[in-house]
């Protein structure tokens, strides 16, 4: 979990950078993202110690969460959970520069439209 938030903050600091040009605003971005991230993480924790566990429970039985234990001690499960902040890092690197600009101009547009 430590590792994907650090890639997301890193993404978004990377993206601030391209954003606003100036080393001061996108530091100041790169404070509030790094504050948003603590307090998700803080949340995302609470709730996975809090309600997971239940959540779970109605969804799978007691043999199905065993296989998913085992699945996750197999050495594809394990690189499977090392994998995964690397692969939302590029997943979300990718959403940034590739993705969002244009929806961002779809939106811009729309809004020009209903003026």
């Amino acid at each position: 979990m430590d590792a994907m938030y650090e890639n997301l903050v890193s993404s978004f600091s990377e993206y601030a950078k391209t954003q606003f040009g100036e080393e001061s605003g996108a530091d100041k971005m790169e404070d509030y993202l790094k504050f948003v991230m603590e307090e998700s993480k803080a949340m995302l924790k609470r709730f996975m110690e809090e309600d997971m566990v239940s959540i779970y429970d109605s969804y799978f039985s007691e043999k199905e969460i065993n296989d998913l234990i085992e699945f996750y001690q197999s050495s594809t499960g394990k690189k499977f959970l090392k994998s995964s902040p690397d692969i939302m890092k590029e997943t979300m690197d990718i959403m940034l520069t590739k993705y969002l600009p244009e929806m961002q101009s779809r939106l811009m547009e729309k809004l020009e439209e209903m003026k």
